[in-house]
């Protein structure tokens, strides 16, 4: 998130989303394959009106991105009433993009960071505070703020730990979904399109029981793949071989070190051989 804020990064090819992007994208490997430099900029728990702070910021000041990838899940097009985690952004909130996503995304801490003195203060965590003063130290050593080795990406190497859904469960929960949602991300992907970057939203692997749990699951692709009128790509990854394997995944939506691998591997494919991106590549 910082790297972006302080435009320490610009990618040929940049992925925003959740968690499920965030440990589902391998973008060095996606990076080998396609010969671009990749950086996977997901951040766990945040739908698209925490994203949109970070891609309107990011779409400010890119001169090398040709194209931006929005990894979705299940939630992506569900209602956002809170930010995830939102003492993440208070450091830059007199940033514009970041102040109006606050507006958007969670009116609440809104008011409060910018009629409150010191509000943010009282907010950050212990977390928050031991990264600083590692910051600070940095800083004070003159080391630059750098990607990680991962650029990104966050291997997880458990095998599956998560919930076993059952074939008497499936159906359990319809999925909402929200217009102000849909909304914000057509106007982040016209936002886009007007710099000249290519827009594929990705509707990532879960593990076909987890994706059965939820009675709408196919209207979720049918929304997502509407978007296609606006110039979108998408790729569906919904129904492919690796989500009917528990040996991919440590939970429903989310894939560990294995499926991630195989993942990138298809969604690297994907961008070599499509026309829309080939001669970007």
């Amino acid at each position: 998130m910082n790297l972006i804020m302080e435009h320490k990064i610009d990618p040929e090819i940049v992925i925003f989303g959740s968690s499920v992007a965030e440990v589902g994208f391998n973008a060095n490997l996606i990076s080998e394959i396609t010969d671009n430099f990749v950086y996977n900029a997901a951040l766990d728990g945040t739908r698209i009106g925490q994203n949109k702070g970070l891609i309107d910021e990011f779409n400010t000041y890119s001169e090398r991105c040709h194209t931006v990838i929005l990894g979705l899940s299940f939630f992506s097009l569900s209602e956002e009433s809170r930010m995830t985690e939102p003492s993440r952004f208070y450091a830059h909130f007199k940033n514009k993009n970041v102040e109006r996503m606050f507006y958007e995304s969670d009116t609440h801490n809104y008011i409060k960071l910018k009629y409150v003195p010191f509000y943010a203060f009282t907010q950050y965590t212990h977390t928050y505070y031991k990264n600083a003063g590692i910051g600070l130290k940095n800083f004070l050593k003159g080391k630059e703020l750098a990607p990680d080795d991962h650029n990104g990406f966050i291997p997880h190497y458990n095998s599956w730990y998560g919930e076993n859904i059952e074939s008497n469960d499936f159906g359990s929960v319809a999925i909402d979904f929200s217009e102000k949602t849909l909304g914000q991300l057509t106007n982040v992907i016209r936002e886009l399109n007007n710099k000249g970057r290519k827009v594929i939203m990705v509707i990532c692997p879960m593990y076909m029981n987890g994706q059965k749990y939820y009675s709408n699951y196919q209207q979720l692709i049918n929304k997502v793949k509407a978007f296609e009128k606006e110039g979108v790509k998408v790729y569906d990854f919904s129904s492919i071989p690796l989500n009917t394997d528990k040996n991919n995944f440590y939970n429903n939506g989310h894939l560990n070190v294995t499926g991630a691998k195989e993942f990138s591997r298809l969604i690297a494919n994907s961008l070599k051989s499509s026309r829309e991106t080939k001669e970007l590549l």
